[in-house]
């Protein structure tokens, strides 16, 4: 798949609700399911050298080393130039990634109960 493929099948898992963490789980869980081999990162986010998102997780596609993340921006001020989505390290110059590979719990339950409606109760019901 390509970068734009991936963006598809990944930004309507794109949740307001969500931070890096959980939209790693999220985004991992679906990228697993279509057998798109990636790896969890943990570490910072510096951008601009003057702004640091630390800590953050984000996904690196192991055969392509595309980048996933969709949650810089929410912490970077909602800055329209900072990374956002499925892209290459090169597309983002002011933006330098720095961590290691981390596991990340993630399996059905989990994903179900971090992509429901947050006005939900557990039992379905609208508050």
């Amino acid at each position: 798949m390509n970068a734009t493929e991936l963006y598809e099948l990944l930004e309507p898992y794109n949740l307001p609700h969500l931070e890096c963490d959980g939209s790693t789980r999220v985004m991992s869980w679906v990228l697993k399911g279509a057998g798109v081999e990636h790896v969890v990162m943990l570490g910072r986010l510096e951008y601009l050298e003057e702004q640091v998102v630390e800590p953050h997780f984000w996904i690196v596609l192991e055969d392509s080393g595309l980048v996933v993340d969709f949650k810089a921006r929410m912490w970077l001020l909602n800055n329209e130039f900072a990374p956002h989505g499925v892209f290459e390290k090169s597309d983002f110059p002011n933006a330098l990634y720095v961590g290691e590979e981390t596991k990340i719990m993630v399996n059905k339950v989990i994903f179900n109960m971090l992509t429901r409606d947050p006005k939900e109760t557990s039992h379905g019901n609208q508050v």
